[in-house]
């Protein structure tokens, strides 16, 4: 059975729960932390067709505010109305 999505109100609740657990990384290892992610985040994009979240979606945006959008003529005109 699929899970009931957690916007609208299509399938009821979703019958899932959540927890978060935020961790002070200067409690373990001080600024040392920063430098270790930013070790292990170059050598995930060094590695041939890795890439870290949110890339993909950068170079979207990039390239969506450097060529604009391309909008369907008559999706314009309805938007014009």
């Amino acid at each position: 059975q699929n899970a009931s999505p957690f916007a609208g109100t299509a399938g009821g609740p979703p019958s899932t729960g959540q927890c978060f657990i935020a961790i002070d990384p200067y409690a373990f290892s001080g600024a040392g932390f920063f430098e270790q992610i930013k070790i292990l985040g170059n050598s995930i994009v060094a590695q041939e067709g890795a890439q870290l979240p949110g890339t993909k979606r950068a170079k979207n945006r990039l390239k969506t505010e450097t060529n604009g959008v391309v909008v369907d003529h008559l999706l314009w005109d309805r938007l014009q109305s």
